[in-house]
């Protein structure tokens, strides 16, 4: 990406600012990921936390509650 695009890759996500994640991949390293740990990437002055799951890897009753605006594919 950088090469191509001049873009860096970060190998950590950034704590705290997200409005929205879209997790598109199915890797082990996501995976893992549940609610609790997704919840601190978020901007929390925002009312709901936007999580795009393309790839439908997570459990859709974990982010069935107030708060969360969940979407699959």
């Amino acid at each position: 990406a950088e090469r191509l695009y001049g873009i860096k890759l970060q190998k950590e996500l950034l704590d705290n600012g997200f409005d929205a994640i879209m997790i598109a991949v199915c890797h082990d390293e996501f995976k893992t990921l549940n609610r609790d740990i997704l919840d601190k990437y978020y901007n929390h002055k925002n009312k709901v936390k936007v999580l795009s799951d393309i790839k439908g890897i997570f459990d859709r009753k974990e982010f069935d509650v107030q708060g969360w605006d969940y979407w699959r594919l």
